[in-house]
């Protein structure tokens, strides 16, 4: 099939603490990556040739132009470049070959400063967003904290990172973690947004493959704890209903699962022992954990030109897939441009079809 998209240029433009590359620097670069995963440090690698022929020695060895801790800006795109990533170097890796000698700059988000250290402590009366702000702020980071809601009497940090710790909350309620340049983002899981990208399949993908699968999870999450305040016991379920966001598809798992296997209609999730401050705290809970097994019914990946604007934590429609075709959520992205050009590799899921 001809390719009649219009011819563009791979561009990027690097940024080291402030300044653009020189022209001689960018001249050795051999090729530029940025990839990124809901819940986890963003990461960039440029990658530079090593040898200076003309001078017969080596470049960048020296560590001047690249060292530990700088503040990297990389911008990707055809033709006009957007911002991808501000992130801090983290590692230098140079190889010596044959017939090339490079290195490999490579470094993360400011989300990975989080990574540092394992601590115990306890928060009294907070809720899980004032816990990202504190966090936030010990690592010299502003936050955008979606609002949680529920106070908790007291929540323990037990011998984990701030980023495993951080990570553990947003898990148990459903939120993502990331990093905008010094800001560090608490957020609700973005299912439910507007669609920020509407992809064809051989218009703009050139590749796409995707899994449709049974999991195997309950048709209900039943949640139980104690109030210790009330002494009383706490309970809440969600189920078919609960759904934060169908993503424009005609069946949820759920509803398929209990249509193919009739006798899966009546499989219940109980989760006791979780600490519960009320029965909102509970509902809540529960409507997370049922969220969070329907989002892997439908599993996708594809491959296409560079498109800067694909990034994860946000919905893109994908067409010319027949019932595939739909609403999908962006979990992960590859961008890298080389001699190859610029390509963008991504990972995707909803939660029926």
């Amino acid at each position: 099939m001809a390719d009649d998209r219009p011819l563009r240029v791979p561009n990027f433009k690097v940024e080291v603490d402030g300044k653009e590359i020189s022209g001689e620097i960018r001249s050795t670069v051999e090729g530029v990556a940025f990839e990124e995963e809901i819940n986890t440090a963003s990461m960039f690698i440029i990658r530079l040739s090593t040898a200076n022929l003309e001078k017969g020695s080596w470049r960048y060895l020296d560590l001047a132009d690249f060292k530990l801790g700088s503040e990297v800006k990389l911008y990707m795109g055809m033709d006009k470049v957007e911002p991808m990533i501000v992130g801090e170097v983290t590692s230098l890796e140079p190889s010596f070959g044959k017939e090339q000698s490079i290195i490999e700059v490579r470094g993360f988000d400011r989300l990975h400063r989080l990574r540092f250290g394992k601590k115990k402590r306890a928060f009294a009366g907070a809720k899980d967003s004032d816990i990202a702000s504190t966090l936030a702020g010990d690592w010299g980071l502003s936050a955008d904290a979606e609002d949680t809601g529920t106070v908790h009497p007291s929540i323990y940090q037990n011998n984990l990172s701030d980023f495993e710790f951080l990570l553990e909350r947003a898990k148990r309620i459903r939120y993502e973690v990331m990093a905008d340049d010094k800001k560090l983002i608490f957020r609700k899981a973005r299912e439910n947004d507007a669609v920020s990208l509407t992809l064809e399949y051989r218009v703009d993908i050139d590749e796409f493959s995707c899994k449709l699968s049974t999991r195997y999870e309950a048709n209900e999450v039943v949640v139980q704890g104690w109030d210790f305040m009330k002494k009383e016991a706490i309970s809440a379920k969600a189920k078919e209903g609960n759904e934060v966001s169908k993503m424009s598809a005609d069946e949820t798992g759920t509803k398929m699962a209990k249509s193919a296997f009739s006798s899966s209609s009546s499989a219940v999730s109980t989760v006791i022992g979780e600490y519960l401050v009320d029965a909102s705290d509970a509902e809540k809970l529960a409507i997370a954990r049922y969220n969070t097994q329907l989002v892997g019914f439908v599993t996708g990946e594809g491959k296409c030109q560079g498109i800067p604007g694909l990034r994860a934590g946000k919905n893109i429609e994908i067409k010319g897939l027949g019932r595939f075709s739909g609403t999908y959520y962006v979990t992960s992205t590859t961008h890298t441009i080389g001699s190859h050009g610029y390509d963008t590799s991504f990972k995707v899921r909803r939660v029926g079809v």
